[in-house]
């Protein structure tokens, strides 16, 4: 499947695989529909690139979906798909969802309970030069998080995804 990135550099780039999450997915039954539009790189407030233009939020096309992946967001609330995955550094997948009314679950990255990334993470630059080990701020920039139309609906695939066996509800509340 054609993955631009948002950006006329990769108009027509086909990555080799799935990343990892979509493949767990693939393998539970999962039917990938599309990839929807997003910012070029998914780095800016609104949805918005040079190959296709912008995205209008379906409640009102007045309004951003937001950023990042709000494409995926506007997909969801306007039913074209129940569910979807993305990226969360800031709030790449939980603004969108605010903006359109639809659910996000938060990654944790490198399995802490912080959802702040390590202090070095924070730091200008946040890439590895090639050939070192994956670090935990790697990591940090491949989680990802599941968006559906409520919560209920998507935890069993972030459960997939991450390799867990999908319980057949919600999980449970804490009090």
């Amino acid at each position: 499947m054609v993955t631009t990135r948002g950006s006329r550099l990769f108009a027509h780039h086909v990555p080799a695989r799935d990343a990892t999450a979509v493949a767990r997915l693939r393998a539970a039954g999962a039917i990938p529909l599309a990839k929807t539009s997003l910012p070029e790189f998914s780095y800016w407030t609104e949805t918005d690139n040079l190959l296709v233009g912008p995205t209008r939020n379906p409640w009102d096309p007045r309004r951003t979906p937001g950023g990042s992946s709000g494409g995926e967001a506007a997909a969801i609330a306007a039913g074209m798909s129940p569910l979807g995955l993305g990226s969360d550094v800031a709030p790449s997948v939980r603004g969108p969802a605010h903006f359109t009314g639809i659910a996000a679950l938060k990654a944790r990255p490198c399995r802490s309970r912080s959802a702040r990334p390590p202090t070095a993470c924070r730091s200008a630059s946040n890439s590895s030069p090639p050939g070192t080990p994956r670090t935990c701020c790697s990591r940090w920039h491949r989680s990802w998080s599941p968006r559906a139309r409520s919560a209920n609906a998507a935890h069993p695939a972030r459960e997939q995804a991450k390799g867990a066996p999908a319980p057949g509800g919600p999980p449970p509340r804490r009090r």
